[in-house]
């Protein structure tokens, strides 16, 4: 709210304080002096305001994997109990009846442990190159420089860096410019940042992978789409038995119409679009069946990237198409 309040009379000397003034949410606060009498003089001296900052609600320290630092951690009295903390994530405390609780952290696709600095569950997408690391691992290890915000996946410092990088390229600069784009450019670049030779080898290959579909998007956009190939020049063969595997099956099942890399506008998926590999039609009825083929776990499931691209077409065309595997289990 706001107010005023007005001089004395003339030739009167009165002093104005207004105290206990309290600020209930953000904004802007104006103060200001004036004379509306026209034809009479005001002087106005010695003008102050005073900010007299309430308590501090909560200030939490904490060390790398999470954990808190009791000694300078601290927290208003008879305050709501704030349970989002590291990370943003919730806190588990003190929800049995007892007053206990499992005092750790919910990050959505696992249970944390910030006093072991682990996950309590495997990593859903630990065959997807971090297959070298423990499942239960946090930030890979390295909290300073890596960050696992929802318990999927780690996102590594210089993904994170190479991903500003990438949105730059892609906004400034044309096709044939992406298409020449060097890795190696890329780190000398940002040659400022420290990493050690251990943590930048591994950092490159995910640097790279995200160079990669960036030029692979930029080429589905440009209509230059080429055939896919999701485990390198050894792969490429495996994939493509397996789509004649595929399409072959579809047709022994009454489709007698048959597509291969059909796209799929996804604008609300992981990428833009996505390419069915085969698409099996009835003539008849019209009736429908979409199969992808790709490599599966040694559980016989999709690995991660094949599982988010046929969660990007299921959400677009509201059906999820078969998975066809081109590899063994075991392999």
């Amino acid at each position: 709210g706001g107010g005023y309040e007005q001089v004395g009379d003339n030739e009167e000397f009165k002093t104005h304080i207004k105290t206990g003034l309290t600020v209930n949410k953000n904004g802007y606060l104006y103060i200001y002096v004036s004379n509306e009498t026209p034809n009479v003089d005001v002087f106005f001296d010695n003008v102050q305001v005073s900010h007299v900052r309430g308590p501090m609600m909560e200030e939490t320290h904490y060390y790398p994997f999470g954990l808190t630092m009791a000694g300078i951690s601290s927290k208003a009295a008879g305050k709501l109990e704030n349970r989002y903390k590291y990370n943003g994530n919730k806190l588990e405390t003190g929800e049995f009846s007892d007053g206990s609780g499992l005092e750790m952290y919910d990050f959505n696709a696992r249970t944390y442990d910030q006093q072991l600095g682990r996950f309590m569950q495997i990593d859903p997408e630990v065959e997807d190159g971090q297959e070298s690391w423990t499942p239960y691992h946090f930030g890979l290890n390295n909290p300073i420089l890596n960050d696992d915000p929802d318990g999927k996946y780690p996102i590594k410092g210089i993904l994170k860096l190479g991903s500003i990088v990438m949105r730059v390229i892609k906004a400034e600069q044309k096709l044939s410019e992406i298409k020449n784009i060097k890795l190696d450019d890329v780190i000398k670049e940002f040659g400022w940042f420290k990493f050690d030779e251990a943590s930048l080898a591994k950092s490159q290959a995910s640097l790279k992978a995200a160079i990669d579909a960036s030029k692979e998007k930029a080429a589905d956009e440009a209509g230059e789409k080429k055939v896919p190939n999701p485990n390198g020049k050894k792969g490429g063969e495996a994939h493509q038995k397996g789509v004649d595997e595929a399409e072959n099956n579809l047709k022994k099942e009454g489709y007698d119409n048959t597509q291969r890399e059909v796209k799929v506008e996804t604008p609300d998926g992981e990428k833009s679009s996505r390419y069915i590999d085969v698409r099996g039609t009835k003539t008849k009825t019209g009736e429908t069946k979409d199969v992808q083929v790709g490599k599966q776990n040694k559980n016989g499931t999709p690995v991660a990237r094949e599982r988010r691209a046929m969660d990007d077409i299921k959400k677009e065309t509201g059906k999820k198409p078969e998975f066809h595997p081109y590899n063994k289990p075991n392999n």
